[in-house]
């Protein structure tokens, strides 16, 4: 019997696989998890709140294997991903049959390579709070498939960008930028194919932890001003690294304090999939070839 799909953490991503799931006919049953109920058609939503320890009624009754989604974000502080936590010890209670599990991480759980490249052999060594608490739920998705003989298959998610998802207002706002040449290194991927991978991981199931990104790695400070060109916008102001320190948030310079080039090979070719958009150069060729660019 084909496994019904659960999305745990149905925002955006969630949405675009689901449109994937619809243009390709997908006739297995899924449910939507969200802390509100929302139109998630043809998905069934289900309300939960990951904040807290469950309790109550079990929430997923499917006919037969149930197959696992997980795009939920952590918690905003700390470094354990508690959110994670509640869910895993739910399936723990029920002993609910999953037939596999897919994991949402970042490459952020690879901290600072000074721009080195790097595959998944890379050691994991991860400096901020947000990617300590990606790497507690990798960890805790590790021991749970393990003991059970869940196929895990983890994605490590660069930075995604879509037309409706780009740092416009903070390039209006002027807000600086670190110059050039300390910018650091980067990857990134277009939420177009980053659905299309969830898609292809939803119906192959290759196990293993891949690196899930574009294959043309750049500078913030390209990313940056690239698009503030793309758009008309004049270019943000450019500051030092030790400037940077005093004038971005925290959660900015962090971002600032990491730089790495991040090898995708495994991916592309364990799925046999061609990306769309390679480059960030690809997807600002395609705006300005499809229509008129507009702020």
């Amino acid at each position: 019997m084909p496994s019904s799909l659960l999305i745990a953490g149905y925002g955006y991503i969630a949405a675009k696989v689901n449109a994937v799931l619809a243009a390709k006919h997908f006739d297995s049953p899924v449910y939507g998890v969200s802390r509100r109920i929302k139109n998630i058609h043809p998905a069934q939503s289900i309300c939960m709140d990951l904040d807290q320890p469950l309790s109550g009624a079990y929430p997923f009754n499917p006919s037969g294997p149930l197959q696992l989604l997980y795009l939920l974000a952590p918690p905003p502080q700390g470094t354990l991903d508690t959110r994670s936590k509640y869910l895993l010890s739910l399936f723990e209670q029920h002993d609910q049959n999953l037939s596999h599990i897919i994991l949402l991480s970042t490459t952020g759980v690879y901290g600072d390579c000074g721009g080195r490249w790097i595959d998944e052999q890379e050691p994991l060594k991860a400096q901020a709070d947000r990617a300590k608490r990606r790497q507690d739920a990798e960890q805790q998705f590790e021991r749970f498939c393990h003991s059970r003989n869940i196929p895990l298959t983890v994605f490590r998610v660069a930075g995604f960008y879509a037309r409706d998802k780009l740092p416009l207002q903070r390039i209006r706002e002027a807000k600086p930028i670190v110059m050039a040449a300390q910018s650091p290194f980067t990857n990134r991927i277009h939420a177009d194919d980053l659905a299309q991978l969830l898609y292809l991981a939803i119906v192959k199931q290759h196990p293993g932890i891949f690196n899930c990104c574009d294959s043309a790695p750049g500078t913030m400070h390209e990313y940056f001003t690239k698009l503030a060109e793309l758009f008309e916008l004049p270019p943000p102001p450019e500051i030092s690294l030790e400037d940077a320190s005093r004038e971005l948030s925290p959660g900015m310079l962090s971002y600032m304090q990491e730089s790495r080039r991040i090898k995708n090979s495994k991916i592309l070719k364990t799925f046999d999939y061609n990306l769309m958009y390679p480059s960030l150069d690809t997807f600002i060729r395609q705006q300005r070839l499809t229509e008129p660019v507009k702020t």
